[in-house]
This record gives C-alpha cells, sequence and structure tokens, in this order.
C-alpha cells in the first residue's frame, strides 16, 4: 500500500470556522463608523463569511443588509438575518467570525453591495461593494469545518477536506492524475 496524499483529521474540531481554501474573499468592509470593520468571503452564491468583524453595537437599529445598485444607499435592499438566523438589532462583535446567509431569490452575483446599515437613521456604519466576477467553488454548507488540505505525496494529489457531520467529508478542488494501478480512498 503506498499513500498518494493523506491528511490528518486532528481531535479537536475548532468551534470558530477557518476560512475555507475554496472561499473567495470579496475585500474589506469600509469602516464609516461604530468600529465596523472586516473582511467579506464568499462560500459559496448564497452565503458569506466575515472573519475579523467587528462592531460596537451601540446603533439603535444596525442590521446586515445586502443592496442591489449604483450606491450602497439604492432602493432595492435586502434585510439579512444574523448568524443566529434573527433580523433584531446587531449585539456588538470584537473580531468574530460569522457566517450570514442570504434569502432565497438573492445570490453573491445579484446583489452590488454589502452593509452593517442602520435603519434608523438611515446611514452605511461599513460597507463593501460585491465584485463583479465571482469565481466560486462548488457549494460547500455554511456548517462544514474546513479539516485540511491534502498534502501530496505523488500522482499530483491535492484538494480540501471539510467535515459535513460526524460520518460525512466533503473533498473540494480534488486532483489525481489517474495512473496507479489501484488507487482507492481510505
Amino acid at each position: 500500500n503506498v499513500s498518494f496524499g493523506e491528511l490528518q483529521i486532528p481531535d479537536e474540531i475548532p468551534l470558530q470556522p477557518e476560512v475555507p481554501a475554496s472561499a473567495v474573499f470579496l475585500g474589506s468592509l469600509t469602516t464609516n463608523s461604530h468600529g465596523v470593520q472586516g473582511k467579506v468571503f464568499a462560500l459559496d452564491e448564497r452565503t458569506l463569511m466575515l472573519t475579523e468583524f467587528s462592531y460596537d453595537g451601540s446603533a439603535p437599529a444596525a442590521r446586515f443588509y445586502a443592496v442591489r445598485g449604483d450606491s450602497v444607499r439604492s432602493p432595492e435592499f435586502w434585510i439579512l438575518r444574523d448568524e443566529n438566523g434573527s433580523t433584531d438589532k446587531l449585539s456588538e462583535y470584537v473580531n468574530a467570525t460569522i457566517v450570514v446567509t442570504l434569502p432565497d431569490e438573492i445570490t453573491v452575483h445579484t446583489i452590488d453591495w454589502f452593509s452593517v446599515w442602520c435603519v434608523q437613521f438611515n446611514v452605511s456604519f461599513g460597507e463593501l461593494q460585491i465584485p463583479d466576477e465571482i469565481p466560486l467553488q462548488p457549494e460547500v454548507p455554511a456548517s462544514a469545518v474546513f479539516l485540511g488540505s491534502l498534502t501530496t505525496n505523488s500522482h499530483g494529489v491535492q484538494g480540501n477536506i471539510f467535515a459535513l457531520d460526524e460520518r460525512t467529508l466533503m473533498l473540494t478542488e480534488f486532483s489525481y492524475d489517474g495512473t496507479a494501478p489501484a488507487a482507492r480512498f481510505y
């Protein structure tokens, strides 16, 4: 038996997810007020991951917003649910990693802006203009935990491994040259 690539599964899987290798970096939030900052990644067409996200939590009606149009103030917008599924005012975040799911009727390809928006004062505390071209990989569920990348021993084996649940792994960006006489997954 010869291993063409392997990954040691850790005994402890971190509760705060790492950014998957297949995630697409969309950009960093501008900081307009209330200490809003962070990086925004697309995990798939309907899932955004915010990392290093901070907001002071002191505004009376701040929400996550997705906006379609030429500016963050465009009239076509959606209030997004936070990482707990709530549309209540946002609480304080300090260097947090969170996942936000877009509503069924929109995708990262159909919106132009992501914002931390105050409904009461009609102002953006921080926003990101979404790029026109977003090269997404196959959909990885937001609940998946990135375990790591395969080490390449031979035959061009490479890929990223995610835990979907206790018994299911997902392999993305997998490559193998197909020339070994009896290659198998173990």
